[in-house]
């Protein structure tokens, strides 16, 4: 019997939905949600946040990046209905999305943690000051302060952005060298009958960034594509009140879909273990399979689906 090849293009979806055809709708809706912030939003929401990273994207320029992130957005939704609606896959096409979404959306969503968090910070040196700011309808106004929200780190001006984009351009190397299989196995199967009591922590801190802090990442960075600069669902940090306002408003929406896209990891990723068949690595689950040579194992590319 041959050991199934799961590839990173498709880590994303379940790899076993053995339910009853009572809950079949219900659990094929999440997916898709799940999906569709994951792929689409996040596709987005990857170049986004890669773009401020990188220095290529800031305040001036936001809109013209809005444009490429929507342009982004319908390109990975088009991507995304022809596979759920249709079955379509193209492999080219699957190259350039493993990359964004696996690459990029590494890097992006760590970027958008670190503001989520409080670590990332941008304020001016003189913070404390009265500040201008452009209005929505691009005329000239004036703040002072935080506007009462959390502020953390305004009392001492913080800046974080140069160690952020060390971190940042840290675990972008790492996906990577992940994509490309450039990191050396590190499995150690403890019980190999109970796959949750396994370690890897490619696959785990892997899986935790792109499916968990990814979720939460996608939806901070699409709700500040969202709209035009100063007008936007999420300001930002050259708006009034140096957007904070809005940003708590944002961190309550993307705590809760970080803890619904941690129980799903934990459902899908944690308990059962890495699938058999990732990154070419068979071990015993708790099916009993039929271990076959590595020469007739069919190895697949990351991109071929």
């Amino acid at each position: 019997m041959e050991v199934p090849s799961v590839t990173e293009g498709s880590m994303y979806q379940p790899q076993h939905i053995d339910q009853g055809d009572s809950k079949d709708t219900v659990y094929r809706v999440l997916d898709l949600m799940a999906t569709f912030l994951l792929e689409v939003m996040g596709g987005a929401g990857a170049i986004w946040g890669c773009a401020e990273n990188m220095g290529v994207r800031s305040g001036p320029n936001n809109d013209e990046w809005r444009a490429v992130c929507w342009c982004t957005f319908i390109l990975c939704l088009w991507r995304w209905i022809a596979r759920e609606a249709y079955g379509v896959k193209s492999h080219d096409g699957e190259v350039m999305a493993v990359f964004l979404l696996d690459v990029m959306g590494g890097a992006g969503a760590m970027w958008g943690c670190l503001e989520i968090g409080g670590y990332r910070v941008n304020y001016p040196d003189d913070c404390h000051g009265v500040r201008e700011y452009r209005k929505a309808d691009y005329s000239i106004g004036t703040f002072e302060g935080v506007g009462g929200a959390w502020g953390i780190q305004y009392g001492h001006c913080g800046n974080t952005y140069s160690e952020s984009r060390i971190i940042c351009a840290v675990v972008f190397v790492l996906c990577a060298m992940s994509w490309q299989r450039l990191i050396p196995a590190m499995h150690f199967q403890v019980a190999p009958e109970e796959a949750c009591c396994g370690l890897n922590l490619e696959f785990y801190s892997r899986t935790f960034l792109l499916e968990v802090m990814g979720g939460a990442g996608a939806l901070w960075g699409f709700s500040e594509i969202c709209g035009r600069s100063s007008a936007s669902l999420r300001l930002g940090w050259g708006d009034i009140y140096f957007g904070q306002r809005s940003f708590d408003f944002w961190r309550i929406c993307c705590l809760i879909t970080f803890i619904l896209c941690s129980i799903r990891w934990i459902k899908l990723r944690l308990i059962p273990g890495p699938p058999v068949g990732w990154n070419n690595y068979h071990a015993k689950i708790r099916q009993s399979i039929e271990m076959v040579p590595d020469d007739k194992v069919d190895k697949k590319h990351d991109t071929e689906l």
